[in-house]
């Protein structure tokens, strides 16, 4: 009876896994929307230019390995985004309003031969200057998705969520400005220890010490 059983488990439930997966994900709709929101210690200026500067994007997020840029235009910049797993995403910038509002058009692809992308869609970046506050910016993020495959949309669902590509960009954009505010906090402070350190020579310089 264990081995009959063992059998069963063995070589009619364990392969029905994968069957089961798939039917679970064709029940998942295979669009959503989703959104997050933000508050950022920067500039308006400041965060446009970060997002549309692609060609740095390798220097502040960790999953991508390079950007390769295919057309620039006056408002619209193509290129292809190729993370560190080898999956690489055509992308389209469309600015809609300067420093306000971005539009990115978006198509994933697990390697070069599959014909079904994983993720296809849009995000909306929306830039909301704070009125109380010049240094501080509320920057909106909306997804509109769509994925094809079944498993992949259970695998969202079940482990990592339709808002984890915006969560995870989110979170290298606010840490690169972290870094940079609390360089140019840093650099502040030298420049003024420096100051001082002139202000006391010229001092020094003007009434010297009597022997």
């Amino acid at each position: 009876m264990p081995f009959v059983t063992a059998a069963i488990i063995i070589f009619i439930i364990i392969p029905s896994i994968p069957l089961f997966a798939y039917v679970i994900g064709l029940l998942v709709p295979a669009s959503h929307i989703v959104s997050r929101t933000r508050t950022i210690k920067t500039t308006p200026s400041r965060l446009w230019a970060i997002l549309t500067d692609v060609s740095n994007y390798p220097e502040w997020q960790p999953k991508v390995e390079k950007v390769n840029i295919q057309n620039r235009e006056e408002n619209r910049v193509t290129f292809i985004e190729y993370s560190v797993k080898k999956r690489h995403t055509v992308i389209i910038h469309h600015v809609r309003s300067s420093e306000r509002c971005l539009l990115r058009i978006l198509e994933e692809n697990m390697n070069h031969y599959n014909k079904i992308p994983t993720f296809s869609g849009s995000w909306t970046f929306e830039i909301t200057p704070q009125e109380d506050n010049d240094t501080q910016v509320l920057l909106k993020i909306t997804e509109q998705g769509v994925m094809k495959k079944p498993i992949v949309r259970l695998m969202h669902l079940l482990l990592y969520g339709f808002h984890s590509r915006i969560d995870r960009f989110m979170n290298d954009l606010s840490a690169k400005i972290e870094r940079e505010n609390k360089d140019n906090e840093q650099g502040s402070s030298q420049e003024t220890v420096n100051s001082v350190d002139h202000d006391w020579d010229l001092v020094s310089e003007a009434y010297p010490k009597s022997s």
